[in-house]
C-alpha cells in the first residue's frame, strides 16, 4: 500500500501574480495555460473580476496525475483574518471583503459587529477542492 501523499497549500486561492511568484513560471505563459484551461480558476460574476487561481485544484490534479491513491491537502490554520489572507494569496483585502459579501468566501459567524471577520479557510479550501476542472 502506497503511503499518502500530503501537499501543503497556503491558500486555496491566489492571485496571478502570486502564482508566478510562487512558481517562477512566465506570467505570459501562465495567462496562456488559462485561458486555454489547462490552470483551474474560481469562476467570475463580470469581466472586470479579478482572476484567481485555484491553486487548491490545480494540487490535487496534479497529485492524481502522479498516480497517487491517497492525497491529503494540509492547510496553516482552519480560520485566518483577512489580512493574513491577503498576505498568502496576493489578494487586496477590499477585493476579499467583496467575496466575503457576496457569499464566496466562507466566513466565521460573528459574535459582535467589531469582531474581525475570519475566513473559513477549511471550508473555502473544501469548496475548491469540488470545483469543476
Amino acid at each position: 500500500m502506497k503511503e499518502p501523499y500530503v501537499l501543503e497549500i497556503s491558500a486555496p486561492y491566489v492571485t496571478v501574480e502570486r502564482y508566478v511568484e510562487m512558481t517562477s513560471k512566465n506570467n505570459n505563459t501562465v495567462l496562456k495555460h488559462i485561458r486555454e484551461g489547462k490552470i483551474p480558476v474560481m469562476p467570475k460574476s463580470g469581466n472586470k473580476e479579478m482572476t484567481l487561481i485555484n491553486l487548491a485544484l490545480l494540487t490535487k490534479n496534479e497529485a492524481i496525475n502522479m498516480d497517487q491513491s491517497t492525497i491529503i491537502i494540509a492547510i496553516a490554520a482552519p480560520y485566518v483574518t483577512t489580512e493574513r489572507y491577503a498576505e498568502i494569496s496576493g489578494i487586496k483585502p477590499g477585493t476579499i471583503e467583496r467575496k466575503i459579501s457576496a457569499k464566496k468566501f466562507p466566513v466565521l459567524p460573528k459574535e459582535g459587529s467589531r469582531e474581525l471577520n475570519l475566513i473559513n479557510l477549511a471550508l473555502l479550501t473544501k469548496h475548491a477542492l469540488e470545483a469543476k476542472f
